[in-house]
């Protein structure tokens, strides 16, 4: 037996035993603890894989970047112009609300019996005004370049929906094969005859390969990653968007996305 675990064949004090069970428990605790912690390290590991590998497909199959690059560089400085602007509008505001402040403490002085020149009073009116007409004018430039910035982000999504097109036909061309897949894994009763597009209804004493059902299920779920990533960037799907129909039919699956360009 280990030397980190006690001998109960030599154990007669109950006190003992019990600390010995509790030694035991505890090991085997630490076993289970140490077994989780690998088996959660290892599905971790497995998931960054698989990610990785999907986002090395999806650029294998997405159009040039340049186009989106330009777009979000176009948009990236229509808005920090229109940062820029709205900070010198911050502060006109604040010049304006000052220079309406000063005006109730010369009105104060006045009725305090001091001195209030006509120069200083032009000069405060003088000052709100202008600081008025700047913010005015800041928050109009502000105003001129919303629409700029709407086309600028529209014209991003566009660019964005472009490049990723590949991203959609990929997904159509696993989705077909997914449905060849399928209808190869049928196994028909000898001397029953059946229509292609009648195979995977399962007629009586019609099986499917459970394997090969499960490799071409990988293929639709694979299918379905892509066309759900090309719709996220904006490529149009059918009107119905992705189905998830299964087991699936191959001319179903052409009929269906015959609705978009299929690929050759």
């Amino acid at each position: 037996m280990s030397a980190a675990l006690p001998d109960f064949g030599e154990l007669r004090d109950p006190a003992a035993l019990a600390e010995a069970r509790r030694v035991l428990e505890q090991a085997e605790r630490r076993v289970e603890a140490n077994a989780a912690a690998d088996r959660m390290r290892a599905e971790a590991e497995a998931k960054r894989t698989a990610e990785a590998e999907f986002h090395a497909e999806i650029a294998s199959v997405r159009g040039p970047m340049d186009a989106v690059d330009a777009a979000q560089a176009s948009l990236d400085e229509l808005q920090g112009r229109r940062a820029r602007i709205v900070s010198q509008a911050d502060t006109a505001s604040a010049a304006y609300a000052h220079a309406r402040g000063v005006l109730p403490a010369l009105v104060a002085r006045a009725g305090a019996g001091e001195a209030v020149t006509a120069a200083e009073v032009n000069r405060t009116y003088e000052d709100v005004a202008s600081a008025e007409r700047y913010r005015n004018f800041l928050t109009e430039a502000v105003a001129h370049l919303a629409p700029l910035i709407a086309s600028a982000e529209s014209a991003l999504k566009i660019a964005i929906a472009e490049a990723h097109v590949g991203v959609r036909t990929k997904g159509i061309e696993l989705r077909l094969q997914a449905a060849q897949e399928c209808e190869a894994a049928v196994k028909v009763r000898p001397g029953q005859h059946t229509r292609p597009e009648d195979r995977i209804g399962l007629l009586p004493g019609t099986t499917l390969d459970a394997k090969c059902v499960e490799a071409a299920r990988r293929t639709f779920d694979r299918a379905n990653a892509m066309l759900r990533y090309a719709a996220a960037k904006g490529v149009p799907m059918p009107r119905d968007g992705i189905t998830m129909t299964w087991p699936s039919q191959l001319l179903l699956e052409r009929a269906y996305w015959s609705q978009v360009r299929l690929p050759k």
